[in-house]
């Protein structure tokens, strides 16, 4: 299990042949579709959507949109993702709720 900051897309290739599973990274500032083609099945991405631009002050249908995001990329059913969301000061019950109910919404399964 590794964890690392900022934009790292360009190592996730070194990180995996050296044995890394597991991954606390930071999604929304990567291209997360691309990620999951390369990765998806090979690497437990664990991230949220807290440094995506919607957050913390975002109306919740962006929350919504930036977690849905992350989701269709990455939750493929069988394990891969880890949801995080760190809330900050200015977050509201409204935000909370919303990233909560997407990320817990059933979403139609896709090929592993």
């Amino acid at each position: 299990f590794f964890r690392c900051g900022g934009q790292i897309s360009d190592v996730f290739s070194d990180l995996t042949r050296i044995g890394i599973d597991a991954l606390h990274a930071q999604l929304p500032l990567m291209n997360v579709e691309r990620l999951a083609k390369r990765f998806r099945g090979r690497l437990t991405f664990w991230g949220g959507v807290d440094h995506a631009p919607a957050m913390p002050c975002g109306d919740p249908e962006e929350i919504r949109r930036a977690v849905l995001r992350v989701r269709r990329a990455l939750d493929f059913g069988l394990g891969g993702l880890i949801a995080q969301y760190r809330w900050d000061k200015g977050s509201t019950i409204e935000h909370v709720a919303a990233a909560f109910e997407q990320w817990s919404a059933p979403l139609p399964m896709h090929a592993a």
